[in-house]
């Protein structure tokens, strides 16, 4: 009974930090532009849609997913029809939340596979929080959350078996496989280290019959995605601008790669993952036994670096612990901290009565989480107040993010038309109106660029940073009559 207790009280008391923290997230109800994003693509419409267009049908949200993401498109599944039972924000944003809890779940697991011991769990988490980025990303509504349980899930039945599987066992792994791979295409990174894993542990005993039983679901999922999402993708599949300089493809020079190094090891980032990987390296000069799961985790992280590193190369994806897509690096840190923690105090026999140590740990949590009230919420309060206010001041927007305020949000029928607010500013940009339908019509408005930049650089900049990407269309809200 005492052990169940052990495992399940951490997860109980982290489960209630979640839950406060994502009521107060919940309150945001202004999108980010790539949650605005997904959200259209999950209606079958696009960014830059005509307002109050008729939601498409599945087939629309296959077609604009494949156009306009860079994903395979079953997170946007998944919206799509988790979005006909409401598009409150609140009930948009619990998709990703429950994908976390998951996640959390299975860390937890992970990290008692790791320690066979409870006491550091919490500590684990409080790393996590104190991951702004991490944090964040994973209750956006988007994939990340989806496909890092889909690899802690994968990769903690593997470890407790020791990679050893019955048939049954190895076609339903091989069918989690494929399901996760359509969260984001970097989940492949995991299936590349499962594989190496599987057979450098059953390397006496594999056979075809066995890899046919792994390979054929993946292939056909893989076919499917490849006929409803890459071939459209195909020409795009490199990462976005706004990347590049993250990528080795771009950046492959003694420098680039010792910068990649210095945030991937050095910084304090990717430091506790490092000194982990030492300490496993030096272990018997040190005289410290690991526990046999811990190099296990050593491997799946290795092979995850040297998979995105071969990414990087290529142009696919960032091998940088500062990207959001280079969400599996912060995990391998995160789970560094209680690891090390561990070590250290078993090396010099320190001990702590454990209720005082719960406790203390305890209250280190919720002082972190303390930190995340209030933030996501007073951005959503600005923007509203800004543009709810009888004569609000000139103000610089993105369409998507906004549009799902006047549609589905928060100023819901409060004007009967609001795009005669929107005017295009016709001086920035040479690209303008060649793909946003919206503002077609609303040409010829012009502001003075000195009172842009300006603007772009102090009003609102906390709030609603003005964004640089050269194909995004910026509009300027007039006053309201």
């Amino acid at each position: 009974m005492h052990k169940i207790n052990s495992k399940f009280l951490p997860f109980l008391f982290v489960c209630i930090v979640l839950s406060l923290l994502f009521i107060n997230i919940s309150f945001n109800e202004y999108l980010e532009h790539d949650e605005a994003g997904q959200f259209w693509m999950a209606k079958g419409l696009w960014h830059y849609s005509l307002p109050f267009q008729a939601e498409g049908n599945l087939n629309d949200v296959i077609i604009q997913n494949s156009k306009h993401s860079l994903d395979p498109g079953g997170f946007t599944l998944l919206l799509h029809f988790w979005s006909k039972m409401s598009n409150n924000i609140i009930w948009l944003r619990l998709l990703p939340f429950i994908f976390f809890i998951g996640f959390v779940a299975y860390f937890f697991k992970m990290l008692f596979l790791l320690l066979n011991d409870s006491k550091w769990i919490l500590i684990g988490f409080a790393a996590m929080l104190l991951s702004n980025n991490f944090f964040y990303t994973f209750i956006l509504i988007r994939p990340y959350s989806l496909e890092c349980f889909g690899a802690l899930l994968l990769f903690y039945f593997s470890f407790k078996n020791n990679f050893q599987f019955t048939n049954k066992s190895l076609f339903f792994i091989s069918i989690l496989m494929g399901v996760f791979i359509g969260s984001r295409y970097t989940f492949s990174v995991n299936i590349v280290a499962w594989f190496v894993l599987y057979f450098y542990n059953n390397r006496q005993k594999s056979s075809l019959y066995k890899s046919l039983i792994i390979a054929i679901p993946i292939i056909i999922i893989l076919l499917s995605i490849y006929k409803f999402s890459i071939i459209e993708q195909t020409s795009n599949l490199k990462a976005p601008q706004n990347y590049r300089h993250a990528l080795l493809f771009y950046n492959f020079t003694i420098r680039g790669i010792l910068e990649h190094i210095y945030w991937n090891f050095i910084n304090i980032r990717g430091l506790p993952y490092t000194l982990l990987l030492l300490t496993a390296i030096f272990r018997n000069r040190l005289k410290i036994n690991l526990n046999p799961n811990i190099f296990h985790f050593i491997r799946w992280s290795l092979l995850i670096h040297a998979t995105l590193v071969i990414y990087s190369v290529y142009g696919a994806s960032p091998w940088h612990i500062r990207m959001p897509s280079s969400n599996y690096l912060i995990l391998f840190n995160i789970i560094s901290v209680p690891l090390l923690i561990d070590i250290i105090f078993q090396k010099f026999n320190i001990s702590i009565k454990s209720k005082l140590l719960d406790f203390s740990i305890a209250v280190i949590v919720i002082c972190i989480a303390s930190t995340k009230v209030g933030y996501q919420a007073s951005r959503t309060k600005d923007v509203i107040q800004t543009l709810n206010h009888s004569n609000p001041s000139i103000y610089y927007i993105e369409i998507p993010e906004v549009r799902y305020l006047y549609e589905y949000g928060g100023l819901k029928n409060k004007y009967a038309d609001y795009t005669s607010h929107f005017r295009t500013i016709t001086n920035l940009d040479s690209t303008q109106n060649k793909d946003f339908p919206i503002i077609t019509n609303k040409c010829g408005f012009s502001v003075d660029q000195n009172s842009f930049d300006k603007f772009n650089y102090t009003s609102f900049n906390a709030t609603n940073p003005i964004r640089t990407y050269p194909n995004i269309e910026y509009v300027v809200l007039n006053s309201f009559k």
